[in-house]
């Protein structure tokens, strides 16, 4: 026959089981946000990696060119992540004997916020 006592030291009382399964369910819910946090900065990553390949081509595309035929445009490029946007500028600077180019690239990310990044360079008449 089993005693009083060896009664109270065997098993685990309800309120013990519920605080355990309170903490295994609060430590779930921290992994499955930083899951979340982590797509995200992994898209916006990707996305802007895409960007910068985008605005890289451009720039390369203006170097390829002869000085007075660098000009501003605009297009729009898609891809499986997204639709990417982008516009060249530029500006004569020191006389006209040089232009800045800039290219911005914009996305949107999948909250549907606008995201963009811009390069930008100087290119003198005399190279």
């Amino acid at each position: 026959m089993i005693n009083k006592q060896q009664q109270q030291i065997c098993g685990f009382s309800l309120v013990e089981v519920v605080v355990a399964m309170l903490v295994v369910a609060i430590a779930i819910l921290g992994l499955v946000k930083m899951q979340i946090f982590l797509e995200q900065k992994s898209e916006y990553a990707r996305m802007g990696l895409a960007a910068l390949q985008i605005a890289e081509n451009d720039m390369q595309y203006v170097q390829s060119l002869a000085f007075a035929s660098i000009s501003g445009a605009t297009g729009s490029i898609s891809r499986s992540d997204g639709t990417y946007d982008w516009v060249r500028t530029y500006k004569a600077v020191m006389s006209g004997s040089a232009k800045q180019t800039q290219v911005t690239v914009t996305w949107s990310d999948r909250q549907g916020e606008k995201q963009s990044l811009a390069l930008s360079t100087m290119r003198s008449k005399f190279n």
